[in-house]
């Protein structure tokens, strides 16, 4: 479970060697996008978490957070969810969430020494530019248009882990 980043460069040179122009890669499960924002060409790029896709939408087109998050906007934005843009939930829900799990708790730094919002911002800022182009959709992973001949890389969720949890508002049409 969890971000494919590091892994990425040990994947994609085996799942790409004998990729042909103009063909499709399809991530189902796109998630935090750590595996698509990689490759080049089309890509199409879908998720169940209608939040997560707004976010990399709109990331897409240009937004960026601010470079500093509250804890107190953290909890707000989790408790009162409906009186927030979906991009914003997405990104508050899972940039800001111990382990990037959807509102599990505020990541902070006892230590003092990390500053997770703005490592969050940096990060989505870093993305952004790496993700243009792809075509997001909010789907389950059978709904998902899959031009022939695609290359698919599945990263499912994983049975008895730690998932969207109780908040399957996510999953409204």
């Amino acid at each position: 479970m969890g971000s494919k980043n590091r892994i990425a460069k040990n994947l994609l040179p085996i799942m790409l060697k004998n990729r042909t122009e103009g063909q499709w890669w399809v991530e189902p499960f796109v998630g935090g996008a750590n595996m698509i924002d990689k490759v080049n060409g089309n890509r199409i790029g879908s998720d169940s978490n209608k939040y997560l896709i707004a976010s990399l939408v709109k990331l897409q087109q240009g937004w960026l957070p601010e470079k500093s998050i509250s804890e107190e906007t953290y909890i707000n934005v989790k408790e009162n969810i409906n009186m927030y843009e979906d991009f914003f939930v997405g990104y508050i829900g899972f940039q800001l969430s111990f382990g990037a799990m959807w509102f599990s708790t505020f990541r902070r730094d006892k230590a003092g020494v990390r500053d997770y919002s703005l490592e969050a911002y940096r990060n989505v800022k870093k993305q952004a530019k790496k993700i243009k182009g792809v075509i997001f959709s909010h789907n389950r992973y059978e709904e998902v248009v899959i031009p022939n001949k695609s290359i698919i890389y599945c990263d499912p969720p994983y049975r008895g882990t730690a998932g969207y949890k109780e908040n399957n508002s996510c999953l409204n049409y």
